[in-house]
């Protein structure tokens, strides 16, 4: 059984798209960031921009996309600020949070907890694509 790739987070506004996809390089760059993934989830709800722009351009597959998406931004009040970018910017934060990418796409039926992952588990899971019982 192989590994299937996070799904891709698509941000739009007016003619600009951009992919979000949760790569390893994109969670390194937002797990350094200060105070690690506690804090950038704390400063995306309290929509600080720098961070928003920040995890865009972490998981953005494309730079330029990216930055023209967010120069378009620059112009929005900041309610509908909140509206088009929290959400994918904390959707790519759980996927590249997420231990096992196949469970995170179905909601849990009850709520369960769980051990704490290791950051070189989490790692892995986001690096190889596919599992051992394959090899």
């Amino acid at each position: 059984m192989s590994v299937q790739p996070a799904p891709e987070i698509t941000l739009t506004h007016g003619n600009h798209v951009v992919r979000l996809v949760p790569t390893l390089r994109a969670a390194t760059i937002l797990e350094q960031s200060d105070g690690g993934f506690p804090a950038v989830l704390r400063r995306i709800e309290d929509l600080h921009t720098n961070t928003i722009r920040a995890v865009v351009m972490a998981g953005a597959s494309s730079r330029t996309a990216a930055d023209a998406f967010l120069t378009a931004l620059g112009d929005l009040p900041l309610s509908k600020l909140r509206t088009v970018a929290t959400g994918p910017c904390l959707a790519l934060i759980a996927a590249v949070m997420a231990p096992d990418i196949a469970s995170a796409t179905t909601a849990p039926t009850t709520r369960a907890t769980s051990a704490p992952v290791a950051w070189a588990d989490l790692y892995s899971c986001l690096l190889y694509t596919s599992d051992a019982a394959d090899e």
